[in-house]
Formats: structure tokens, sequence, C-alpha cells
């Protein structure tokens, strides 16, 4: 074997090994053991959810059939609420749906204590959900799967460049076991967490997920406590919806957008508001008139409290009328908005399936009284409708057509919902209306922008041997939030780099950042560049 041959072997045999200790252990070792974590916790989780939501509906039964009991009900509530205004006051990091903080963390914008947040969001969404506030457990769930991994990968002392993909990872975990969809979990954090897609992203996150959603399955069918071979909507067999009722599916994409664009701007709109209301409308007091409104909707209109599961199953059983579909539709829309504003731990996924479940009942029963929708078609349009609002809110359409498949067992006729979903998704795109998640994000950057002084600076640093981004491309990389490298000095060679551009051993790296805590961005940038 000639010299030149074997120098080419102990490079590739070099390079694999690399691969294998700083790419394959890691990915295996801390993802795989966040999602056993996370399969573990967010199954345990969702169970006592059920439980409470259980309790709590008998509880406003009981006191619907005994109206003397009311107001010790309001005053339970009120109690629960002003213990929530102490909680965030603890822990406000804990406050709305969690989604906006996880994405946070994330795409490395903020950090959070994970003790604090695991805490806060048990103790918070307990409440909510014993309360009636029309939450979902899902976003806790993705809070919940994100924090425990972050646990994860401090007491392994892993280093800080892995810490955003196992982050990451266990969102992504969290959101699977939460749905029982395992495929829309791996989406959503591509495409709504990053919006963006990367092979160490989408490893680490597809190994988590796998040992998560096998953990929560075993444990499922060991414990008997839930159902894990189910779908999250059990609505039996029903026929899918053809390409040729695309009028129908057109109507519904229409209304869906439109409904999807006020959504946004409301609570967009209403939490700025309730912003600068602060001092005249203090806090404790906005949780506590949310929780007693909610509690006379418990007793006296139920149909619109809790996140909305129930209600979904209801809607396909065709067993409301189209006004009263139309009435709840329009009470539950603005429940939520006071809910979401008050600042309440929960989240909105559910609660905005429920919205375009509705919304899909509706064009649904006025199809059918026309008689341009076959009445087997109604649950499939029911369906489609749950996620195209959805997926128009969040500006996530890849995730809603993947989420229509495993929540429901629809069959996997992609068209149709295909048809709906892109409509809804061109409309908010016309009006120009922002991805919720989005917004909300930017919000919780302006807060932070508040208390720290935001700065651009030009940052210079060197790729030594064994650094993590060493042999990576540009576009691979997790970079620190609003982040550019804008060249690279290679040699006697100044580069302009894209996406494209692999990163080697000696590269001078000049990175623009903007950010309000240059030492914790300084530090992350050497851990990316050091061995």
């Amino acid at each position: 074997m000639s010299e030149a041959r074997l120098q080419k072997i102990k490079a590739q045999l070099k390079y694999l090994g690399k691969n294998i200790t700083e790419i394959i252990l890691p990915v295996v070792g801390l993802c795989g053991l966040s999602g056993i974590v996370v399969g573990l916790f967010v199954g345990f989780f969702n169970f006592g959810v059920r439980k409470l939501v259980e309790y709590s509906k008998t509880i406003y039964g009981l006191v619907g059939e005994h109206l003397a009991f009311l107001p010790l009900l309001l005053l339970v509530l009120g109690i629960l609420a002003i213990a929530m205004a102490y909680l965030h006051k603890w822990a406000p990091e804990t406050r709305g749906s969690g989604i906006p903080q996880t994405e946070g963390m994330m795409r490395g914008m903020v950090g959070f204590k994970p003790l604090k947040m695991v805490v806060g969001s048990l103790v918070g969404s307990a409440i909510s959900f014993f309360a009636g506030l029309p939450v979902g457990a899902e976003g806790p769930s993705v809070t919940l799967g994100a924090s425990s991994s972050q646990a994860i990968s401090n007491i392994f002392k892993s280093k800080l460049a892995w810490q955003r993909y196992v982050i990451s990872a266990g969102a992504g975990a969290g959101f699977a076991v939460a749905f029982a969809a395992p495929l829309s979990g791996l989406v959503f954090v591509l495409e709504e967490g990053h919006r963006r897609f990367s092979p160490v992203l989408l490893l680490s996150t597809v190994v988590s997920i796998i040992f998560g959603f096998i953990t929560y399955r075993v444990m499922g069918n060991v414990t008997g406590l839930w159902n894990a071979d189910s779908s999250y909507f059990d609505f039996g067999s029903f026929e899918a919806v053809t390409y040729k009722e695309i009028l129908v599916l057109i109507s519904v994409g229409i209304s869906c957008g439109i409904a999807a664009i006020i959504f946004n701007y409301l609570l967009i709109h209403s939490q700025r508001g309730a912003d600068k209301q602060e001092k005249t409308f203090p806090y404790w007091l906005r949780l506590l008139v949310v929780f007693i409104i909610v509690g006379l909707t418990g007793v006296f209109f139920s149909q619109v409290n809790y996140s909305g599961h129930d209600l979904i199953l209801t809607i396909t059983q065709r067993s409301l009328s189209t006004w009263m579909i139309l009435l709840i539709l329009v009470v539950k829309f603005c429940l939520i908005l006071l809910c979401y504003n008050s600042g309440a731990t929960g989240g909105l996924f559910i609660p905005m399936l429920s919205i375009g479940a509705l919304i899909g009942g509706i064009v649904g029963d006025i199809g059918i009284a026309i008689g341009v929708l076959d009445p087997k078609y109604y649950i499939s349009i029911v369906c489609i409708g749950m996620t195209t609002f959805f997926g128009a809110s969040v500006r996530a359409p890849l995730t809603a057509i993947v989420l229509i498949v495993e929540l429901s067992n629809y069959d996997a006729r992609f068209l149709p919902p295909m048809i709906a979903i892109i409509t809804a998704f061109l409309i908010a795109e016309v009006f120009g209306s922002k991805p919720l998640y989005d917004s909300m994000l930017e919000r919780l950057k302006k807060i932070f922008a508040k208390y720290n002084k935001i700065e651009m600076e030009d940052i210079d640093v060197v790729v030594v041997e064994g650094a993590f981004i060493s042999g990576k491309k540009i576009s691979d990389i997790l970079w620190p939030i609003d982040s550019l490298v804008v060249s690279i000095q290679r040699g006697e060679e100044k580069i302009v780099p894209d996406g494209e551009t692999i990163v080697v051993v000696g590269d001078v790296l000049t990175i623009q950042v903007e950010t309000g805590n240059k030492e914790r961005t300084t530090r992350y940038l050497n851990n990316l560049i050091t061995g």
C-alpha cells in the first residue's frame, strides 16, 4: 500500500473517530437520555392533567346543580388566582403558553433556570387546569421537555455548544409525547422552533423523539395509566374528503385564514394594551377577573372551558346546531384572548385547534345544507379546519399537514388538507399577519432589551484543532441569536462566506453580533471555536 493511500485512510479514520466522539456519542447519549426523561415526565404530566380536569368538571357539575355553592366556588377560584400571581412573581418566565420562552431558549435568545421553569410550569398548569381555564397541556409539555433536557445537559456538564441542540431535541420530544405525534414533533422543531434545517439538529431531535416516544408507549402499556397506542383524537373511522370538494376546502382555508389574522391581531395588540395598563390594572387583578369569568362560564356555559379536546369530539358527532357552534366559537375565542392576556400558565395548541374545528364544523354544516358537501365528509372537514387555523396562525403549514394525519388517523391523502392549509397561509401572508409565536418572541425580546443594553459588535475568533464547528457548514451551526459571520480570513485569502462555506481549523471568523449580554455571547462563541 502506497504512503499516500495510507495517509488518506488515516485521515478518513481520524475524521470518522471525530464524528463518533463529537457528534454520534453526544447525540445518542445526551439526546437519548433526555428523550427517556421527557417521555416519562411529560407522559405522567399529561396523565395528571387529565385527572385534574376530570375532578374540575365534577366540581363544576355539582355547583351547576346546587347554585348555593357558587359563591364558595368563586372564592376558591379567587384564591387560586392570587396563588398564581405569587407563583409568577417568583417565576415570571412561566407566564403564558411557554412556547415563546422555549423558542427563545432554542434560538439562544434567552436563558432560564431549568428548576424554576419546571416547578413553575407544573404548579401553574395544575392551577389553570383545575380552575377550568381554556388552555392546553401541550405548550407546558414542550416547555417541560426543553427545561428537563437543559437540566440533563447541565448535570452532565456537556459543552455549551451542545446545549441548544439538547434543548431543541427535548422540546421536540415533549411535543411528540403530548400529541402522540412523533413526526409532527420533528417538523415543529425544524419549521417553527428554528425555521431552518441542520443535519445535527435533525439527528439530535430524531434520537430524542424516538427514545421519548418509545418510553412513553412502554410506560403506558406497563402501567395501564394511558392508552399509548391510540391517536390524540379518537374519531373512529371516517371518510377522508377528496380534492373534488375543492370549493368547500377553499372555503375552510379562507375562513380559517381570516379568523387567524383576527386572532393574532387581537392577541398581540391586547397584550400590548395590558402591558401599558400594568399600574392601573395590576397583574393579580387581571388574573382574578379572568378566574371569576371562567368560574361563571364553567357553571353556565361549560362548553367554552378547558382546552377544547372534548369539544372537538362533540363537534364531530354533529350534536350541536350551526348557531350553537357559532355561539361557542365567539365566546371561546374571546375567553382564550382574556385568559392568555391574563398571563395564566397554559398552552394555546389545543385551544387553537378547537377554534379551527368550530370553523370547520360551521363550514361543513353550511356545505351540507346547500348540497355541496356529502355528510360522510363532515368529520374530515372538521379535522382539516382544526389544523388549517393552527397552520395559518403560527405560519407552520408543514407541521399542520403532518399534524392532521397523526392527531386523527386521517387517511394520508395530503392534497385536500394542503389546499385548505395553503389557502389560509396565503391569505395570512397577503394581509401581512405576523406568525403568532414570532410576534410573542419579539415581545419577549423587547422586554429583555428594556433591562439590557443592546449593542452591535464585531468579534474575531480563531478556530482551533478539535473545535465544535470545525468541518461544518456555516448553515449547520447554531450561532448566537442575531449574529452573522461577515468574513473568514483563511491564510492570505479573505472569504465572504455563505451558508455552504465549510469552517476549517485556522480560520479567523469575524462575527457581527447584536447582544444585550456580551459576556454570555462571547462565552458561547468561545465554546464553539475551542476544543
